[in-house]
């Protein structure tokens, strides 16, 4: 296989990221409710993506980028509202009791997902990009090994939150099933290692 080849080949990689992450989503989106369902039943919480995240620790597929584009798209479509706290840095979200409640969400899961799968689909091609670059850079490296992981491809990535380590893993996932790249987990390490499979 060649780098060509995997290039050619981004439409069906980008197809099979789509399904896992429209699984992702609505996973991420059914947590979102009951953090608010949980927190307030007058829907008076206040979320950021961390709170969510924290309660979910040691699942890399839903890292705290994931949540915090759930609830801005839900802010975008209008079923929450957003606020940066003074001294907190970041965007906070709640509902308003008297215009919405997680029922409210609940209504527009569909809609929360369709919007987030068309930003998902801009983010993955930028991940699938970012594995193909970093590849053709291995091959003109001679001193690289010609593998790579998650970690790696992801630390070239500085600046774009949403192209990171899980999309890019999800990424080299589908390389992988679809066969265009060999995995190995080097002992000791538990961590997938990705190379260019040999014709």
């Amino acid at each position: 296989m060649s780098l060509d080849d995997l290039e050619n080949a981004r439409e069906g990689i980008a197809a099979k990221v789509a399904e896992a992450e429209a699984k992702s989503t609505d996973i991420a989106i059914d947590r979102v409710i009951e953090y608010f369902e949980k927190m307030s039943p007058t829907g008076q919480a206040v979320v950021c993506a961390e709170l969510v995240a924290s309660q979910h620790n040691g699942m890399p597929l839903f890292p705290q980028t994931k949540y915090l584009q759930v609830m801005d798209t839900a802010h975008r479509l209008g079923y929450l509202e957003m606020e940066v706290l003074e001294g907190a840095g970041v965007p906070h979200y709640h509902y308003d009791s008297a215009k919405a409640s997680a029922d409210t969400l609940k209504s527009g899961k569909k809609k929360i997902a369709a919007k987030v799968a068309e930003s998902d689909t801009k983010f993955t091609d930028m991940a699938i990009d970012q594995v193909i670059s970093y590849f053709r850079d291995m091959e003109s490296d001679p001193q690289a090994t010609g593998k790579a992981c998650a970690s790696m491809i992801a630390a070239q990535c500085r600046g774009m939150p949403f192209v990171n380590k899980a999309k890019i893993r999800l990424v080299l996932d589908a390389m992988h099933r679809e066969g265009y790249l060999e995995m190995q987990v080097p002992k000791g390490t538990g961590v997938p290692h990705y190379s260019m499979k040999s014709e």
